[in-house]
């Protein structure tokens, strides 16, 4: 849809990245991952009698599949958190949490990045 805005085709060899700047769209991996620590934040300030917030720690029974062991929604949320140089404690100041997450630049991968 990009391409298709900004008149580019796959024979100009313009990289989505280049096309993203020039429209000022965010990738879709740095809008999942500010999503999904939103949603964390919401759960983390909740009270720990809450369905929601024992659901996070939660083991599922049952035989273990052969090959490597998928990714745990734990595993992804360590990952964005040290991505952006958080942690769970922080979660509990809702405004700092969301100075934290809330920024256009959620990706530490990408420099000189419009603001």
């Amino acid at each position: 849809m990009i391409r298709w805005m900004c008149g580019v085709s796959l024979a100009d060899r313009l990289s989505s990245e280049e096309l993203r700047r020039r429209v000022g769209v965010e990738g879709i991996g740095i809008v999942l991952r500010r999503h999904r620590l939103r949603w964390f934040g919401h759960v983390e300030r909740k009270e720990d009698v809450n369905w929601v917030k024992r659901c996070t720690n939660v083991i599922v029974g049952g035989p273990t599949p052969i090959g490597r062991p998928r990714k745990t929604w734990q595993s992804s949320m360590s990952d964005d958190m040290r991505l952006l140089g958080v942690n769970a404690r922080d979660a509990t100041d809702r405004a700092k949490w969301r100075r934290a997450i809330g920024r256009k630049q959620a990706n530490p991968e990408q420099t000189g990045q419009r603001p």
